[in-house]
């Protein structure tokens, strides 16, 4: 479908499809929530002053990332969220800023729920950086990873020992897009899971 701008994240409740829009060029509004049914077609939107970026819904509300606390490609230790009623779209709150202890340098890349817990992806300035952030509801943090720069995340479902299970996208060739010559980036899709405090690829047992 077309996109007029960037489309951050994406998350799914109730038969429809939220997506995540930063429109930074546009002011004052520079983040907008698109809503589409599952043939895609568009439904409606809402949009806002803060840019947007990761998206899920949890028990009818969403929760969005609003954009970094300070300049992108620097460290920082904030990034600003929303809530907003998944039907209405109506704001639930002004923006807050939450620190989540760690330097990241972009905003909230995803997203993703299992229904208890929220888990956020950053990009991190340094590899040894925690990146990978485990919320609960109300944003206090329960638990931070290393795990390395992801395009794209979501819960899949259980796993076994009470492991939460993810898949996620990694993508390949992404900065040669900008050479003459060289092929279009491409995503792998890898998966992972969370379990006794530990985060780790278990690609290799997905067949």
């Amino acid at each position: 479908i077309p996109a007029d701008i960037h489309q951050g994240d994406i998350c799914r409740h109730g038969g429809k499809l939220y997506v995540a829009v930063d429109v930074s060029g546009q002011v004052p509004l520079k983040g907008r929530i698109d809503v589409y049914d599952e043939d895609l077609n568009f439904v409606k939107r809402t949009s806002f002053k803060r840019a947007a970026d990761g998206i899920v819904c949890l028990d009818g509300i969403l929760y969005v990332g609003l954009g970094p606390a300070s300049i992108p490609g620097k460290p920082f230790r904030g990034n600003y969220f929303g809530k907003f009623d998944a039907e209405t779209l109506e704001s639930l709150c002004e923006p807050f800023l939450v620190d989540h202890g760690y330097d990241c340098s972009a905003g909230v890349q995803n997203l993703a729920t299992d229904g208890v817990r929220i888990y956020a992806n950053f990009y991190t300035p340094e590899p040894d950086t925690p990146c990978f952030i485990v919320f609960d509801r109300n944003f206090n943090v329960l638990d931070a990873h290393v795990f390395g720069w992801r395009h794209g995340l979501d819960v899949v479902g259980g796993g076994e020992g009470g492991a939460v299970c993810f898949a996620y996208l990694t993508t390949i060739g992404w900065m040669g897009q900008k050479e003459k010559g060289t092929p279009p980036p491409q995503a792998l899709v890898r998966y992972a899971e969370l379990k006794d405090g530990k985060m780790r690829d278990i690609s290799q047992f997905i067949s």
